[in-house]
């Protein structure tokens, strides 16, 4: 079987983790990380509440690439500008 990998997908105020073999769940939490530097990633994200996105998001990866010896920048984050059309 194909495998993917694992990412995360905003939509609507929503994220979405799609896991390697496509399942897509939701955390419970307004927050989700995902990789071998999830545990740290997470650990960030719940005590980033108070800055923007874009700040939390790299401070998460940060910590992350501190603690966990396979976690490397270059990091990529990906903002697309949502038009309002398609797929509701």
């Amino acid at each position: 079987m194909e495998e993917i990998g694992e990412f995360l997908v905003g939509y609507k105020a929503v994220i979405y983790h799609v896991y390697s073999d496509c399942q897509v769940g939701m955390n419970e939490c307004k927050y989700d990380s995902c990789g071998c530097g999830h545990d740290y990633a997470m650990g960030s994200l719940a005590t980033n509440n108070s800055k923007s996105a874009k700040e939390i998001i790299w401070k998460a990866l940060e910590i992350a690439e501190k603690f966990s010896t396979s976690v490397r920048r270059p990091f990529k984050i990906i903002k697309l500008k949502y038009e309002g059309k398609g797929v509701t």
